[in-house]
C-alpha cells in the first residue's frame, strides 16, 4: 500500500480529509490525466529539490508501506472469502535492473482501486503536508525520521526517480487492472493495463545521479540497515534478505501469542522483533 498510518489498522476504506481533490484535465475510456492537489505539488517540490540528504530512505519508506499493505491483506483474508489472487503469498519482492536503471518494489497486499489511487496518491491524506512541513520546521528530529509519520513516505521515491509508475489490482475481484504514473512535476496519469496481480508494484526509473540504486548490493545494504525486522518476507532478486524476523514469528506461533499493538503496524512489529532478538520482553 502506498501510504502509512499512525492509527491502528482497520478494514474500512480510509478517506481523505476535506481538502480539494485533484482536478482531471483529460479523460478517455481507458486513460485519465489529473493535476496534483496544490499541497501535494508543494510537498513534492520540497522533497525533490532540497529536503533530504539521506536519499536511500526511499527504500525504507516503500518497503514499510508494502508491509502495511500486506498486514491489511492478512486481516482482510480473515473476514473475506472472495479475494482476487487469493493464492499469492504475503511477501515483498524487490528487483533491480542495472541495465534499465530501475528498481521495482512489489507486494501482494491489499492493492488499490482507481478511486483509492486518486485519493491516496493525488492528495495529502490522513495527516497532511501542512502538518508535515510545520513539524519539519519545528522538530529537532533527523529529517529522514519525519517523513513516515505523516503519511507522505511514498513521495520520497521522487528524490531518486525521474518517473514513478504504480501498477495495482485491488483485492476485490471486480476491480480494474491499473497503472498510475508521474514524473512528480505537475500531475499524474491513471490508465488501464493488463495482467496485474493483487497488490502494488512500484517501478522507479532512476535519475542519472542515483543509478547506484539499480545495483543489487546497494539495495541489500539499505535493507539490512532499515528493514531486517519487517515481519513479512522480503526477497531481493529472488533471495530472502530479512531472515531475522523468522525466529520471532516462529516463537509467537509456538506459544500461540498474538501481539497487540498501537500505532503503525510495521514499526511496532519491527520493535517487537528487535526486542526478541535482544532477548528482552517486547513492550507493545
Amino acid at each position: 500500500m502506498i501510504d502509512r498510518f499512525d492509527n491502528p489498522i482497520d478494514l474500512t476504506m480510509v478517506t481523505a480529509p476535506h481538502t480539494q481533490t485533484p482536478s482531471m484535465s483529460e479523460s478517455t475510456a481507458t486513460h485519465q490525466t489529473y493535476q496534483f492537489q496544490a499541497e501535494v505539488q508543494q510537498l513534492l517540490d520540497i522533497i525533490i529539490n532540497s529536503l533530504y540528504t539521506d536519499k536511500e530512505i526511499f527504500v525504507r519508506e516503500l518497503v514499510s508501506n508494502a508491509s502495511d499493505a500486506l498486514e491489511k491483506m492478512r486481516r482482510t483474508q480473515l473476514v473475506e472469502n472472495d479475494v482476487f489472487d487469493d493464492q499469492l503469498d504475503l511477501e515483498i519482492n524487490i528487483t533491480t535492473d542495472d541495465t534499465a536503471k530501475t528498481i521495482t518494489i512489489a507486494d501482494h497486499g491489499i492493492g488499490m482501486t482507481r478511486e483509492e489511487m486518486v485519493e491516496n496518491i493525488g492528495t495529502i491524506a490522513h495527516s497532511g503536508s501542512k502538518q508535515f512541513l510545520k513539524a519539519l520546521t519545528e522538530s529537532e528530529q533527523k529529517e529522514s525520521n519525519l517523513i513516515g509519520q505523516f503519511g507522505v513516505g511514498f513521495y520520497s521515491a521522487f528524490m531518486v526517480a525521474e518517473d514513478v509508475s504504480v501498477y495495482s489490482h485491488s483485492w476485490q475481484n471486480d476491480a480494474e487492472h491499473l497503472c498510475w504514473s508521474s514524473d512528480g512535476k505537475t500531475g499524474f496519469d491513471i490508465q488501464l493495463v493488463d495482467g496485474q496481480r493483487r497488490g502494488c508494484k512500484i517501478v522507479l526509473k532512476l535519475k542519472e545521479e542515483f543509478e547506484e540504486f539499480a545495483k543489487d548490493f546497494r539495495i541489500k545494504s539499505v535493507l539490512e540497515t532499515y528493514s531486517s525486522f519487517v515481519p513479512f518476507p522480503i526477497n531481493l532478486n529472488g533471495e530472502r534478505v530479512n531472515k531475522i524476523a523468522d525466529d520471532f514469528n516462529a516463537s509467537q506461533s509456538a506459544y500461540k501469542v498474538v501481539p497487540t499493538y498501537k500505532g503503525n503496524y510495521t514499526e511496532t512489529m519491527t520493535a517487537a522483533v528487535a526486542a526478541f532478538r535482544a532477548k528482552e520482553q517486547p513492550h507493545l
